[in-house]
C-alpha cells in the first residue's frame, strides 16, 4: 500500500514537471513567433534587412508603430548629456514629438517617456546610428539631408531650451 502511494505521488510530480516543460516551450515559441513578427514588420516598414540593425532596434524597444520616434533618439540623447533633464528639454521634446504627430496614447509615445523618466542605455544612440546609415541607403539623398537638417535643429532647441550650446 505504501508503495501505490509513492508511485502515484511520482506520477503526479513527473505529469507536474511535463506540463512546466511543455508550458516553458509553448512559452518561447510564442515569444519567438511574436518577435519575428515584430522583425518582419519594421523590416517591411523601413526596407533594411540588416538582421543585427533590426533585432537592436527591437532590443531598444521600438516597433513598427512606433519607428517615427526614432527621429527623436538625437534629442533625448541632447537632454541627457548633463545627467538630467531640465523641465524646458523635455518640454522641446515633447514639442518635437507632437510635431512628428507622436499623440500621448501611442506607444511611441509611451517609449519616448520611458527615454525621458530613465536615462536610455548608450545602445540606443548606437542603434540610432545604425538605423540612420540604413535608412540612407534607401531615401533620396535630399529626403536624407532634410532629416538631418530637422534633425540638428531640433537637438539645438532642446540644448538651448536648458540655456546651454550644442
Amino acid at each position: 500500500m505504501l508503495g501505490d502511494g509513492l508511485s502515484k505521488r511520482c506520477a503526479v510530480l513527473e505529469k507536474g514537471f511535463a506540463y512546466e516543460v511543455d508550458r516553458k516551450l509553448i512559452e518561447d515559441a510564442q515569444n519567438e513567433a511574436r518577435r519575428q513578427r515584430e522583425l518582419d514588420e519594421i523590416q517591411q516598414a523601413t526596407q533594411i534587412t540588416d538582421q543585427q540593425i533590426l533585432n537592436e532596434l527591437i532590443d531598444c524597444g521600438v516597433r513598427a508603430n512606433s519607428l517615427h520616434i526614432l527621429t527623436l533618439v538625437p534629442l533625448v540623447h541632447v537632454a541627457w548629456s548633463n545627467s538630467h533633464i531640465e523641465r524646458a528639454e523635455r518640454l522641446a521634446i515633447l514639442k518635437a514629438a507632437e510635431q512628428e504627430g507622436v499623440r500621448a496614447d501611442s506607444p511611441g509615445y509611451q517609449e519616448l517617456d520611458g527615454w525621458l523618466r530613465k536615462r536610455p542605455d548608450a545602445k540606443l544612440i548606437k542603434t540610432w546610428k545604425d538605423y540612420v546609415a540604413a535608412i540612407r541607403l534607401f531615401v533620396a539623398p535630399e529626403t536624407y539631408e532634410a532629416l538631418r537638417v530637422t534633425t540638428i535643429a531640433r537637438a539645438r532647441q532642446v540644448a538651448e531650451s536648458a540655456g546651454g550650446f550644442l
